[in-house]
């Protein structure tokens, strides 16, 4: 099988899905606003399943679609978590969002969970992850 890579249109947000081989990676998780022509992100899991979920950050556009996964039985097998360091004066994720976020991972219910506080390289090579 053919690696095929999607960069959704979700609106002013991200969501990229790629199906390496047999497996199903997805960077950010934004569900567009299906009434204005975003597309529905359902549409480019196979199976019902992801294999590996990776969160940017904790901003609402990268993570609002986990609540569309949860509503639709979508098995995540490992989320990857890119903890969001706050700078002085740096109001980009407030208390709201960052618990909203938690709620949603929770409920999520990833088999295996990976935050990241440091660099990390992953080789994905034909479907498989390797740690590098």
């Amino acid at each position: 099988m053919a690696d095929k890579y999607y960069f959704l249109k979700v609106g002013c947000a991200d969501c990229t899905i790629m199906h390496l081989g047999r497996k199903v990676v997805m960077v950010d998780c934004h569900q567009g606003n299906l009434l204005n022509g975003e597309e529905n992100i359902l549409n480019y899991i196979p199976n019902n399943k992801i294999d590996v979920l990776i969160i940017t950050h904790q901003h609402y556009d990268h993570f609002d679609g986990l609540q569309t996964l949860i509503d639709n039985n979508i098995e995540v097998v490992e989320l990857w978590e890119c903890m969001y360091d706050r700078r002085y004066a740096d109001n980009s994720v407030d208390y709201d969002e960052w618990q909203e976020y938690l709620k949603l991972r929770d409920k999520l219910n990833a088999t295996r969970y990976h935050p990241s506080r440091s660099t990390k390289t992953y080789d994905i090579v034909g479907g498989q992850v390797f740690n590098s």
